[in-house]
């Protein structure tokens, strides 16, 4: 039992590419995705937009205005839907980014 434990530890040490290649493949995929977001909202695309978001859900933010903090809570729907009226340039950039993996979150 002892070899085989010894075994499966230098094998794991030596190559460290082989148990980690999911884990990069699914960094590129949240990278990419952010990447077609950002996108798409540059483009003011609503259809591509609603393509990469859920029905149902609700972005969280806020911004300074002339009386103080404004949070905003647009669905996502309504934010798509925006995108496809005049408006400002909306433009994010990346440099560097770093992704966290972590385990599924599941619906209380």
């Amino acid at each position: 039992m002892k070899n085989i434990f010894i075994s499966l530890v230098l094998y794991w040490t030596t190559c460290p590419g082989i148990a980690f290649a999911d884990e990069a493949g699914d960094r590129a995929a949240v990278d990419d995705m952010v990447q077609a977001f950002f996108g798409a909202m540059a483009e003011r695309d609503a259809d591509a937009i609603k393509s990469l978001l859920t029905n149902d859900g609700i972005f969280y933010g806020y911004r300074e205005g002339p009386d103080g903090l404004v949070v905003m809570t647009p669905t996502h729907e309504s934010y798509a839907n925006s995108l496809a009226e005049p408006g400002p340039d909306l433009i994010e950039r990346l440099w560097d980014p770093t992704v966290l993996l972590h385990d599924r979150m599941d619906a209380l």
